[in-house]
């Protein structure tokens, strides 16, 4: 194999090896590194082995390099020169990503996820303004088609066939309860987690957001839809915030996305039933969306990539 082949292939030890030249002892280099001393003297010896010729000098006094390791050191500062350019052009192009987009998203993904992402994308992509416009999937969908919004962001993906859709994450529904209302019914509850025993329901009112999409179907009777659980009555409002703040404030137990009820300002406690089936949700996907025929556009591209990245690694609603 070429020198040249065996060097691209352990670039990260050429890195390795080029700090060790440069702080002249090896467990400097490791602090700086944040590796192992045995780890980054295992990454010298298989770049020697890999080169067939020894790199490095140890000594009391420290590290030396020899000669042909000062050959690798010369070029490995112009290859991290070159990287340091590569870069800085990568970051310009970013910055020159400039111009307007309207993102329609579900109204509770606005609350807990938007703000993180939106700190996220914008210090990469100062120039590009993302433009918020709240409604329900289905409308979001409507506006999606019709092109009165550039992405959307909503609760599962639009059928169509025009449209590149991107899982962003899944969500589940729990039942939830306000630890106050818990300790007002001398409730068991630890860890985040209440008992609630069959008699206690049916006292309790069922906090409902009857037009969410994993809900199975409208209720309007004592029954929590398909659940076969016994409430006192149901509780019908407009939007998960407000079957949350409803919830937070003791007036009974709501459905809730398990995102949604972690945002909540007032830890609220997950609810397990004795004495009856627990109740079993779907989970449903958040999807960003975009019309095929816009997907390749620069700023629409980076929106999609940075959505996928941050996403991937996991969303922090604290």
């Amino acid at each position: 194999m070429m020198i040249k082949q065996r060097l691209l292939n352990h670039l990260e030890k050429v890195i390795a090896f080029k700090t060790i030249a440069d702080c002249k002892a090896l467990h400097q280099a490791a602090i700086k590194l944040r590796v192992s001393q045995p780890s980054l003297s295992a990454s010298v010896k298989t770049l020697e082995s890999q080169l067939g010729k020894q790199l490095l000098i140890r000594s009391h006094k420290g590290v030396s390099v020899t000669a042909h390791g000062q050959v690798l050191l010369d070029y490995a500062a112009s290859i991290l020169g070159e990287i340091d350019q590569f870069e800085k052009a990568w970051d310009r192009l970013n910055h020159e990503v400039t111009g307007e987009l309207k993102v329609g998203i579900f109204d509770s993904i606005a609350v807990y996820f938007w703000p993180h992402f939106y700190r996220h994308f914008s210090r990469k992509y100062p120039g590009l303004t993302l433009n918020l416009v709240m409604g329900r999937s289905d409308e979001l969908s409507k506006q999606l088609r019709s092109q009165d919004i550039d992405v959307s962001i909503s609760v599962n993906s639009p059928n169509a066939k025009d449209v590149r859709n991107l899982l962003l994450y899944e969500d589940s529904f729990s039942f939830y309860m306000s630890k106050g209302l818990a300790d007002e019914l001398d409730l068991e509850s630890s860890a985040g987690e209440a008992q609630l025993k069959r008699e206690s329901i049916k006292k309790l009112e069922l906090i409902l957001f009857p037009d969410s999409a994993s809900q199975s179907q409208k209720s309007k009777s004592r029954q929590s839809g398909a659940h076969n659980l016994e409430f006192a009555r149901t509780i019908e409002v407009g939007s998960f915030e407000a079957a949350r703040e409803l919830c937070r404030s003791g007036l009974g137990v709501a459905m809730l996305p398990n995102r949604v009820a972690a945002y909540s300002s007032t830890k609220l406690l997950l609810c397990h039933f004795s004495q009856a089936s627990e109740p079993r949700f779907l989970s449903h996907g958040i999807y960003a969306s975009v019309l095929d025929r816009n997907s390749s556009q620069l700023a629409h591209a980076r929106l999609l990539q940075e959505l996928e990245i941050f996403s991937s690694q996991g969303i922090t609603i604290r």
